[in-house]
């Protein structure tokens, strides 16, 4: 029932002739600068190509000697790579730990590689994450427990998510539900359901999607093993409401994810949605303590990158050109490795930031290149939006120049962000 073809639409980008070319796109792309990115681009795409091999071992004496022969080859080049680069050591695991005679070998590639994924999300190069998922899913042949199995559907489902894959993650997460549910997994059966439901909001339902995380955060009230996913429901929770238009409503449910998540890097990652629910609100300065925690962090590069737009957001809105232009820069160096639609969101806030700055010129260049960046991915909401901008323009430059909505703290945002500047500084110590 639960198989690695079951998540073969989730886990699959391309068509099979182009398998891993995210690591060969990665080998090609890049300046001089980029000679290590490239060479362990390189390196990525040989170990994909080794575990094929294993995996399509038929078990003949001269199968095995090529298998030895592929492998010392792999391992010889990964020990050419500049041994600071933090990539190589996990290759180097995943290269060592095949073996065509050992029957330990495979859960040893298997784990490698899951953790190999796991470090390509935290940089945040998510199509190479989902290739390193696929080929961990490979090495469970023709049947995967269902306890793995929901941990992987899992894994692939956020990062569909991420890459804006709405359908391919929807398929991940009911795949992810079924299999916990058969192994007993209360918690995963949760976090699924929490992920069905982000589709359904990225998708603009709303309605469909707040039933799921109010039942949820029902369901996990209790136990308190459960206590991580009920955080992950209060965070949920306060996206839609800010989705809805409930930003204060928004801001307190974020808060209650704040207090139910034991994990920090959760809880960092929490801190910057909480930075941009009040920077919305007007509430400037705790939104800043909380983003420069944030971006200090030793958090992911694509949640640092939030945080370093949300930073360059407040700096134009107080006419603060410097610190836009740093944190403009901050998270511009991010940007290679972002997914387009966060791409298309750092374009659009720079040349928004550019226009109010009176620098018309540079911003319609900006939101030029954005659009073109939003037409190519297939990012249509962007299209739609950045098109507008462009059309009024004129009109815009014509009044003086841009003029953003300036709200102003309610005496209820002020009473909530004294808790909410000394929740940033605890966070920071």
């Amino acid at each position: 029932m639960f198989t690695p073809k079951r998540l073969d639409r989730a886990l699959s980008q391309r068509c099979d002739t182009s398998r891993y070319a995210s690591f060969l796109e990665r080998a090609n792309a890049g300046g001089s600068g980029d000679e290590a990115r490239r060479r362990a681009a390189l390196g990525a795409y040989l170990v994909a190509r080794l575990i094929d091999r294993r995996m399509s071992d038929d078990g003949m004496p001269e199968a095995a000697d090529g298998l030895r022969w592929q492998r010392e080859s792999t391992l010889h080049y990964l020990r050419d790579l500049p041994a600071d680069d933090g990539e190589t050591p996990f290759l180097m695991r995943v290269a060592a730990a095949v073996d065509a005679e050992s029957p330990a070998a495979l859960p040893r590639v298997r784990f490698a590689l899951s953790e190999y994924a796991t470090y390509l999300e935290f940089e945040g190069r998510l199509d190479e994450a989902l290739d390193a998922l696929r080929l961990s899913a490979t090495t469970w042949g023709e049947e995967v427990p269902p306890g793995e199995f929901s941990t992987a559907a899992l894994f692939a489902g956020r990062l569909n998510r991420q890459l804006g894959r709405w359908e391919s993650a929807g398929d991940s997460y009911r795949a992810a539900e079924d299999a916990a549910v058969t192994a007993g997994d209360r918690a995963a059966e949760l976090r699924a359901r929490l992920g069905r439901a982000g589709v359904l909001r990225a998708m603009g339902q709303v309605a469909a999607a707040r039933p799921l995380i109010e039942g949820v955060i029902a369901d996990a009230g209790d136990p308190g093993y459960l206590a991580p996913v009920l955080g992950l429901a209060y965070a949920d929770l306060g996206a839609l409401l800010a989705q809805s238009g409930r930003p204060i409503e928004a801001i307190h449910a974020t808060y209650e994810a704040y207090r139910h998540t034991p994990d920090r890097s959760q809880r960092i990652r929490i801190l910057g949605e909480l930075g941009a629910g009040l920077a919305e609100l007007g509430a400037y300065a705790p939104a800043r303590a909380a983003f420069e925690i944030v971006v200090s962090s030793s958090t992911g590069q694509l949640v640092r990158a939030w945080a370093w737009m949300g930073l360059m957001e407040i700096a134009s809105a107080e006419g603060d050109r410097v610190g836009f232009e740093r944190s403009r820069a901050a998270a511009t160096a991010l940007a290679a490795s972002l997914p387009p639609g966060v791409a298309a969101d750092l374009g659009f806030r720079t040349a928004a930031g550019l226009a109010r700055f009176g620098q018309f010129s540079r911003a319609r260049a900006m939101w030029r290149d954005t659009l073109a960046l939003a037409n190519e991915s297939g990012l249509d909401d962007w299209s739609r939006t950045i098109g507008r901008v462009l059309d009024h323009l004129d009109d815009c430059r014509a009044r003086g120049g841009w003029v953003p909505d300036s709200p102003r703290p309610t005496p209820e945002v002020d009473a909530l962000t004294a808790d909410l500047h000394q929740l940033a500084s605890l966070a920071g110590a």
